[in-house]
């Protein structure tokens, strides 16, 4: 699963633009996901910042149970 977000933030009354995507990548080993209302749990969430790139970069473990 794949989503992009674009979204703007202001820093001393000027508009900054960024965006990000979001992938989640299921298991084939694990199958179909059972249920139709679900907790994603977050765990090992890291982040980097590249000041040349004006780049932030992050991770997060997740996993998914029963809502």
């Amino acid at each position: 699963m794949y989503a992009l977000s674009t979204r703007m933030f202001s820093i001393d009354r000027v508009s900054v633009p960024y965006s990000w995507n979001h992938t989640i990548t299921y298991g084939p080993s694990k199958g179909k996901m059972p249920y139709l209302v679900q907790t994603l749990h977050a765990s090992a969430i890291s982040a980097l910042y590249r000041p040349l790139e004006e780049m932030l970069e992050f991770a997060i473990h997740a996993t998914i149970a029963k809502g």
